[in-house]
């Protein structure tokens, strides 16, 4: 897996939904895990490779109790194979391989109990690749709420990278690949955080 790609098609999402005037903060932070995930599966886009969130057309929906368009995570890329059901006819998923689990919270104030909840999260799952999307400390909530992921860092196995964004609100249609209002931070060989 080429984890910059993956990065790579993280903010290309990003930037396609801040440069999208007229949306409410609510509607930019849907609209990012929707352009998010349509260009994450294009990197994984193998058979038996699937990408899945909520706002998005789930491209296995047959194989999920209806209405149910994620696993756990906002963003969630994984393997799978089939197996049959031992009842009518039809096929279960059976996930072989996670490959990336992503976690987005931008909270509206410095509530940092709602940035950590959904962080904790990251600790569950077994992906090669976790990503947590936050506000970026240097274009939002105004603390650097980043030092205290350390805490938590530490058990996050695999590959870890936080992308530190502009808070929604400042999504005003201007935005462009090369205005610096990002971060990237890539878990270390001792389990911290630091920017890359």
């Amino acid at each position: 897996m080429n984890e910059k790609n993956v990065i790579a098609a993280i903010l290309n999402g990003y930037i396609e939904t801040a440069n999208t005037p007229g949306l409410s903060p609510r509607q930019r932070s849907e609209r990012f895990v929707e352009n998010a995930t349509r260009h994450i599966r294009s990197v994984f886009n193998l058979p038996n490779q699937c990408t899945l969130s909520r706002p998005c057309n789930n491209p296995i929906s047959n194989m999920f109790p209806a209405g149910r368009q994620e696993l756990l995570f906002d963003i969630h890329s994984f393997e799978y194979e089939t197996t049959a059901s031992p009842g009518a006819g039809s096929e279960l998923l059976v996930i072989r391989r996670s490959l990336l689990q992503l976690e987005s919270e931008m909270p509206d104030s410095n509530n940092y109990r709602e940035l950590f909840d959904d962080y904790n999260k990251l600790v569950c799952g077994d992906a090669e690749m976790k990503v947590f999307v936050c506000p970026n400390p240097d274009a939002g909530l105004g603390v650097n709420h980043i030092a205290a992921f350390n805490a938590v860092a530490k058990y996050i196995q695999g590959s870890l990278y936080i992308v530190a964004l502009p808070h929604l609100r400042w999504w005003n249609g201007e935005i462009t690949a090369n205005t610096p209002t990002y971060k990237v931070y890539r878990k270390n060989l001792i389990g911290q955080v630091e920017v890359i």
